[in-house]
């Protein structure tokens, strides 16, 4: 039954990437029986968790929704935090890619709560950089501000410099909502420095963009260009005609 089921995932793969949606999900019903006939359960939740994934990728909420549903509850049933985790993770996605804010945010919280349930500092940080984002975009920047430096403590805590990189450009985002360019450029700034030493080039360059802004609003116009310029040379040696045009 189990490798009945990995061949019909495949055959429901490849008449996913075609766009034959209803023939891909009669394949995928037939694999999830399988793996329920063989008790593969924890395989039949991720199966399930990775077409949500898919769906919400290609703008299916709805289908993403339902299936992440059924992944949430399997999860559960087996007893999977970190199953669990990401199933909430990406309902709240679902939710607020479809804009129903309240409901993404508490999606999201409870991420946050199977998180530390876990003691799983990584997630935690995760889920917390979801929550913040969805604070900041509905303008709550006090909440955003408070959620992103929990979760940048957790970084630092364990040493995760990516991860520290990523979310001190979201709180410095934050601060430039909150009319704050000076410490918004210097947020920036840190993570500009941390995603120069890790050596990736198209994070670094989201940052300086963040600089630019901050600098613009402080109407301190010469380094605003002078950041332009180093932006415009960065973008070349890495061949971000986009990133080179827009600056």
């Amino acid at each position: 039954p189990l490798a009945q089921a990995d061949a019909l995932d495949g055959l429901a793969g490849l008449d996913w990437t075609q766009g034959r949606h209803a023939d891909a999900a009669r394949q995928l019903e037939s694999a999830l029986e399988l793996l329920a006939d063989a008790g593969a359960l924890g395989r039949q939740a991720d199966l399930l968790a990775r077409y949500a994934a898919f769906s919400l990728a290609r703008f299916r909420p709805d289908e993403a929704k339902a299936w992440y549903e059924r992944a949430l509850q399997r999860y559960q049933e087996i007893q999977l935090p970190s199953g669990e985790f990401v199933a909430l993770r990406g309902l709240g996605q679902v939710a607020e890619n479809r804009l129903r804010y309240d409901e993404a945010q508490q999606y999201y919280e409870q991420a946050v709560a199977v998180a530390r349930r876990l003691a799983s500092t990584s997630l935690e940080a995760d889920g917390l950089a979801l929550l913040g984002s969805l604070q900041s975009l509905r303008n709550d920047h006090a909440a955003a501000r408070a959620t992103y430096q929990t979760a940048l403590e957790l970084a630092r805590s364990v040493g995760d410099r990516a991860k520290e990189a990523e979310l001190s450009l979201g709180l410095a985002g934050v601060e430039l909502g909150e009319r704050k360019p000076e410490a918004a450029e210097e947020t920036y700034r840190r993570s500009r420095k941390i995603f120069s030493e890790l050596k990736r080039p198209d994070s670094e360059l989201s940052a300086m963009f963040g600089i630019l802004a901050a600098q613009t609003d402080r109407e301190h116009y010469r380094r605003a260009v002078r950041t332009a310029d180093a932006l415009v040379a960065l973008a070349d040696r890495v061949g971000d005609l986009g990133q080179r045009a827009h600056a």
